[in-house]
C-alpha cells in the first residue's frame, strides 16, 4: 500500500481545517477585508486543488510500477502453475 497519498491526504485535511478556523476568525473580526478571511478564503480553494493534483502526479510518474508489479505477479503463478503441471505429468 502507498503511504503517499494517505499522507497528502491528511495534510489536506489539516490545512482544510486551518483555513476554515482563519476564514471564521477573519469574518468575525474584521469582516471581509480582513486579510485572515482572504487567507482563509484563498486556502480553502488552493489547499484541496493542490492536494488532488500532487496525488495526481504521484500515481501517474508510479502507474509503471503497478503495471510491473501486476505482470511479475501474473507471470510467478503462471510459472507455479507449470511446475505443479510437471509435477503431476512426472506422477
Amino acid at each position: 500500500m502507498k503511504k503517499y497519498p494517505i499522507v497528502v491526504l491528511c495534510i489536506t485535511l489539516l490545512l482544510v481545517i486551518a483555513s476554515l478556523v482563519l476564514t471564521f476568525v477573519g469574518a468575525f473580526t474584521g469582516g471581509t477585508e480582513d486579510p485572515l478571511f482572504k487567507t482563509g478564503i484563498a486556502g480553502l480553494i488552493a489547499v484541496p486543488t493542490l492536494g488532488w493534483v500532487m496525488v495526481a502526479v504521484y500515481n501517474r510518474v508510479h502507474m509503471e510500477e503497478t503495471v510491473v508489479d501486476k505482470m511479475v505477479k501474473k507471470q510467478a503463478a503462471e510459472k507455479s502453475e507449470e511446475d505443479s503441471e510437471q509435477e503431476n505429468a512426472a506422477e
